[in-house]
């Protein structure tokens, strides 16, 4: 071999390698304005980086190209040790890693067991490299793209593979040429130790030691180029993802899924940082938005690294699938090449010194709405399919959110429609835009308690405002008061003194409106948990359950807060409720995004109807946290839905397609937007929509 030339294409590549390196890295932070969210136990980061990284549990989701993907990941694992040893030959042909040498260790033939192993990986990965060019070509899904990049790289992938089989066999059939006037160590010499070597050895023994000693080299040093030429291009291409995955999904928040940071405490303060936004922008303060690059954290820019363009995120995403300006993977690739070309304004000397006095709306340097369109922005239902889909941690709703927080909060850009919802839940504290004075008319005539009137209570009922205001959400609001009577459960609502709870507002970018609403929600239970007079809280709205349990912790509420379903399905299972079912009712459940996604619930309402012991449960195509939202989520509720196709009624036709006679949900949004679907479907008028309370108020009547 030789040294001089090893240490001059190493020299090369890897210094090159470096200064690429290097520019990604200074772009990760320079003129950050945001801070990260890089919390929680580093045990917990390390479990989920073993687990969906080194493992691939996320990439495996999608079992076809999710174990091939393995395949290969499995196989750079493995031939990583290989090219190490491969490169000190290039100084010291005697050269092998200690552990596998061809000599034992502890006793072990660890280097043949290794040799066994790479032969068995070499042939699985060039299987997957087939495989994942066929389905480029020929099986090709609509979200992906069939680039000549994508095939460069399957290509060079199977290079290597080839390139050290070459090298090996090449070399196993030198050594057993009775003429070679010259051994090469460290290759395999029995077929049980490597047999694709052996294999390809058996087929290069015809040819002369000359030409075997130039197969040597050609695989030898082939293989050493492919490997610096792959490493130099991983940060121009989307594989740059093979350095950046683990770490992004190690630095990924621990927090519950879905919760938005707080970029102030009161609404008092966020009036404050807005002004002093706008007023000294010199003072570089952390935006309550998104606007400009400078904004993105360094977490969000390495979001924008690791994406591995696999697509997932738009094939399940809801705006996507309708149609919708939204590509969740769009979104992160428009916002990654606009940081690669703002690279030069962000790692300009005088960078630092300061912003312009009209720098945050400056068109040059704001990428909305000239990279990122505001119709795009909004579009998004906060739903998290894209981020439950991500194999690598992006995270995306947060990104989306700080946007409209930009459109709403700095600009007052926000659309008529959703304005007119603002406008309701200032006022009246909720977004029909009804009188606070009518929030508790719904339990006239049930006997509902009201919290201000008793000393003591099991549980509060935070009935929501759908259920206040809603004809369709009253009707779960009654069926789950009269399970709770039924169960002889001591429980109270706040009537009045309650009010929304601001989930909508916030996921529409309206922080101030929120904070207000917090700040009201937290001083008004704060006072009754202290005194004693509720245990905990129960809610019948997964966006209440989620803000109540998640959000509000931060703003100083922290009570024990369950979703209905949940609640319920401790009633039965004490005993206290006995349902029985008609065994002709066929049921298929719609899974709520927030109840699935967000709070990580994928069993209480299943559970429930399993406690239905008669009820035919036939589930739709996308369930669990795989499930397909309605298209009520962040702010839509309230919000004109444009396209040719509504989330709505997609929705409807895959649960309408189970043939189920009922359709169950455990949302008051899901079941509204679910009722409006199928009444837009003239096949399917018969079919009803109920809330897992209704249907189980029903089974405890029959008893």
């Amino acid at each position: 071999m030789n040294p001089i030339g090893m240490a001059l294409l190493l020299t090369t590549g890897l210094g090159l390698f470096g200064v690429s390196a290097l520019r990604r890295w200074q772009l990760l932070f320079a003129g950050a304005t945001r801070p990260s969210r890089v919390n929680g136990s580093w045990r917990k980061r390390l479990q989920r980086t073993l687990r969906d990284g080194l493992l691939q549990s996320r990439v495996r989701r999608e079992a076809g190209p999710g174990w091939a993907h393995s395949v290969v990941f499995l196989g750079f694992l493995v031939l990583l040790a290989r090219t190490v040893t491969l490169f000190g030959r290039g100084f010291d042909r005697e050269f092998n890693l200690w552990l596998l040498s061809s000599e034992p260790t502890l006793g072990l033939p660890l280097g043949s067991i290794y040799l066994l192993i790479k032969d068995a990986c070499s042939l699985l990965v060039l299987a997957a490299v087939g495989y994942f060019i066929l389905r480029r070509i020929w099986w090709k899904p609509s979200r992906l793209r069939l680039s000549k990049e994508a095939i460069v790289i399957l290509g060079v992938i199977a290079a290597l593979m080839i390139s050290d089989q070459v090298y090996d066999g090449a070399s196993l059939a030198l050594l057993r040429d009775a003429n070679a006037s010259e051994r090469l160590s460290g290759t395999a010499n029995t077929v049980w130790q490597s047999p694709l070597n052996a294999a390809i050895a058996q087929l290069f023994r015809p040819s002369t030691p000359s030409t075997l000693k130039w197969l040597v080299h050609f695989g030898f040093w082939s293989h050493a180029v492919l490997v610096l030429g792959f490493l130099n291009w991983l940060p121009y291409s989307k594989h740059f993802h093979i350095i950046t995955a683990l770490p992004n999904l190690y630095f990924a928040p621990l927090e519950p899924p879905g919760k938005l940071p707080s970029v102030a405490e009161t609404a008092e303060e966020l009036l404050e940082k807005a002004d002093q936004l706008q007023s000294m922008p010199e003072k570089r303060l952390t935006p309550l938005g998104i606007s400009q690059i400078e904004d993105l954290s360094w977490k969000d820019r390495l979001d924008l690294f690791a994406c591995t363009e696999c697509g997932r995120c738009s094939e399940h995403c809801p705006a996507t699938r309708t149609d919708k300006p939204l590509s969740p993977m769009q979104l992160t690739l428009d916002l990654r090449k606009n940081l690669l070309e703002s690279g030069e304004r962000l790692l300009a000397p005088n960078q630092g010194a300061g912003r312009d006095e009209n720098r945050r709306l400056d068109e040059a340097t704001s990428f909305i709405p000239q990279v990122i369109g505001t119709d795009t922005i909004w579009a998004c239902t906060t739903c998290r399919a894209c981020e439950e889909q991500c194999p690598v941690g992006i995270g995306y709703v947060e990104k989306i959110v700080s946007m409209r927080r930009e459109l709403v909060l700095m600009r007052g850009e926000v659309p008529a429609s959703l304005q007119r919802t603002f406008d309701g839940i200032e006022r009246h504290g909720n977004p029909w835009q009804l009188s606070r004075d009518d929030r508790a008319s719904w339990a006239k005539g049930l006997n509902v308690p009201h919290l201000a009137d008793v000393s003591r209570t099991q549980v509060l009922y935070w009935v929501g405002c759908a259920a206040s205001y809603d004809e369709r959400a009253q009707r779960v609001a009654r069926a789950f008061v009269t399970l709770l009577q039924r169960a002889g459960v001591e429980f109270a609502i706040l009537g009045n003194e309650e009010t929304c709870t601001g989930d909508a507002a916030r996921r529409a970018g309206n922080e101030y409106l929120f904070l207000q609403l917090a700040q009201q929600n937290v001083e008004t239970l704060n006072k009754y948990y202290r005194e004693g007079r509720f245990e905990r809280i129960v809610t019948a709205c997964p966006h209440c359950f989620t803000t109540l349990g998640n959000e509000y912790p931060d703003f100083g509420g922290t009570w024990p807060v369950s979703h209905h379903s949940q609640y319920l399905l401790e009633l039965v299972r004490a005993g206290k409720l006995d349902p029985v079912f008609d065994p002709s009712q066929s049921v298929t459940l719609h899974d709520p995004c927030t109840l699935s996604r967000y709070a990580e619930d994928l069993i209480s309402t299943r559970q429930l109807l399993r406690k239905l012991p008669k009820a035919s449960i036939r589930e739709p195509e996308h369930n669990l946290n795989f499930t397909l939202c309605c298209g009520a989520g962040g702010g839509h509720m309230w919000m004109e839905e444009r396209g040719p196709k509504r989330m709505n009624e997609a929705r409807t036709l895959e649960l309408l397609a189970t043939g189920a006679q009922k359709v169950v949900t455990a949302c008051p949004f899901c079941s509204t937007m679910l009722a409006d679907g199928v009444a837009r479907v003239p096949t399917a008028h018969e079919t009803e929509i109920l809330d897992i309370a209704e249907l189980l108020s029903a089974a405890c009547k029959s008893n």
